[in-house]
């Protein structure tokens, strides 16, 4: 499935950054700063599939040279906070194939360049471990190139207003020209560039309420480049686990809300209206005292403490007091047992064990307090991602179904 991905970033002195640096990493060449003696060598960065270097018409023939591009660009710098590059990062489809790819990073980097006149080194990278994570990494000077050299600055780009306008420009073309390469390849697939909520009043507008559900989400934190590399080495993170509990609530808001429509024949008017005030209490996390542990505080809560009082929490509290048969979830349960001893050692697991016992231990206490007078207690649910596919690896091994709470007898387990 092709997604959409773009981001503009500024590389500034004031961050203790260069251009020279970041253009041999991006690239995977050795490139030297002679303003500070550094020498930039990624030769051995692997995952680089080509790098091209694109400008006007009429700019020098050095612009198609990183190392002589990026010290004149250094070198036109003065100011010790100077913004010396700027990148436009962009995903790729990865159902294109090399040529395909190469093409379309051309028509981008064109695109850049005959709107603001800049020189660009495009650096197309694949995944080195399997996965889908193509891209390319559009590194462009911050001043206009002419045959004498570099220029004036962009300054369209910088401004508080007309930045944000020439980056919705950028979001749009990218989004526009991946759609047209994927027409022409004949894939029946479009990326939109629009906000969620953009994308879910206009699927709101066309009566598509199953795919303004979907998108009436809570979009997931992007991954730093120290937190990425933690993941790709088995270690979990921070964000990792808040990013999975993030999608177990995106999976659990559309299936909630779904199900009201189907059930009650809610308008649209009164969903969305409950869309918008819901903080989706039926799945709120627990307090700190649920991510510890509760007779030592000061010990770290691992993955075979967290698995055992799943266990006991499933077996004594919930399963012994519902009389549906929830045959999904116990077959989850009885399936998790096995993952968790194959896995138990990854250090990703205590991530996904300690997510599983606090929506447990939610669904306990929900069921032991008081219910509202016609309220049903929340469906609740747990099944392995890996079959579903839309998690993948040990960290994401559970995520929202339907577990029928004692309010909720006889629908599906």
């Amino acid at each position: 499935m092709a997604i959409y991905h773009a981001s503009v970033k500024i590389i500034s002195r004031s961050k203790k950054h260069s251009s020279l640096a970041a253009a041999a990493y991006r690239a995977g060449i050795l490139l030297v700063d002679h303003r500070t003696g550094l020498r930039h060598d990624y030769r051995r960065k692997r995952g680089i599939v080509e790098t091209i270097c694109v400008a006007p018409q009429d700019a020098p023939a050095w612009f198609n040279q990183p190392q002589q591009l990026w010290a004149a660009a250094e070198a036109a710098e003065r100011r010790k906070d100077s913004a010396v590059a700027r990148e436009f990062e962009v995903a790729l489809p990865h159902e294109f194939n090399t040529e395909q790819r190469s093409a379309l990073v051309q028509d981008l980097a064109r695109s850049l360049v005959d709107r603001y006149s800049f020189a660009v080194q495009a650096s197309t990278h694949e995944p080195t471990r399997g996965g889908l994570n193509h891209h390319v990494h559009i590194l462009a000077t911050t001043r206009r190139i002419e045959s004498t050299g570099l220029t004036d600055k962009t300054r369209e780009l910088d401004g508080k207003k007309t930045g944000k306008e020439e980056v919705a420009w950028a979001r749009e073309m990218i989004a526009d020209t991946l759609n047209d390469h994927l027409l022409r390849a004949g894939i029946d697939e479009q990326v939109d560039h629009r906000t969620l909520d953009v994308q879910a009043q206009a699927a709101w507008d066309r009566g598509d309420q199953e795919e303004a559900l979907i998108l009436v989400r809570q979009p997931r934190r992007t991954l730093s480049k120290n937190a990425s590399a933690l993941e790709r080495k088995g270690v979990a993170t921070a964000i990792q686990n808040e990013n999975i509990k993030i999608e177990l609530d995106n999976v659990a808001r559309s299936k909630k809300y779904l199900e009201k429509l189907a059930q009650t024949g809610a308008s649209e008017e009164e969903v969305r209206a409950d869309l918008a005030t819901s903080a989706l209490e039926d799945f709120v996390v627990p307090d700190a005292e649920a991510l510890s542990g509760r007779d030592d505080p000061k010990k770290e809560l691992t993955a075979e403490v967290a698995w055992s009082r799943a266990q006991e929490i499933w077996n004594q509290h919930i399963r012994s007091k519902i009389a549906a048969p929830m045959d999904l979830t116990k077959r989850v349960m009885d399936d998790m047992a096995e993952r968790v001893r194959v896995y138990l050692h990854d250090n990703a697991l205590p991530g996904a064990m300690k997510e599983l016992l606090r929506r447990l231990e939610v669904l306990k206490r929900r069921m032991e307090a008081p219910r509202k007078s016609g309220a049903c207690i929340s469906t609740f649910a747990i099944y392995c991602a890996a079959r579903s596919g839309r998690l993948t690896g040990p960290i994401g091994l559970i995520q929202l179904a339907g577990i029928s709470s004692p309010a909720c007898v006889g629908r599906s387990g």
